[in-house]
């Protein structure tokens, strides 16, 4: 898949997990590629999440801005400001854990660009 910022993410290798050795963790973005065909290079997303305990959702890295806080199941949709590599990370609000994290790609796949 080739992103707007260029990059052929095809062979690229998934960023690593966190190895904090928890289960029944699930975090993610809906959707994932986003589809951008205006030439904006925004995009909008929801995340998820399904943990044990309250949470954090920062974007960037640790101790980037936070994005969301909420119990150990929730949802929250971005505004259009997603840009294309962006790091969600979902992070135990309690012990200050990482416990997830997701990349978000934005993509031209699929539009019409004539």
């Amino acid at each position: 898949m080739r992103t707007l910022s260029g990059a052929d993410t095809s062979s690229a290798e998934t960023p690593s997990r966190p190895t904090n050795g928890r289960s029944g963790i699930a975090f993610r973005a809906e959707p994932n590629p986003i589809r951008v065909c205006d030439g904006s290079r925004f995009g909008r997303t929801t995340i998820t999440w399904h943990a044990h305990d309250p949470v954090d959702v920062r974007v960037g890295d640790i101790k980037g801005k936070l994005f969301a806080r909420g119990l150990a199941r929730g949802r929250a949709d971005t505004g259009l400001w997603v840009t294309d590599g962006m790091q969600f990370l979902l992070i135990d609000a309690v012990s200050g854990e990482l416990l997830d994290l997701t990349v978000v790609r934005l993509t031209a796949e699929g539009c019409d660009l004539d």
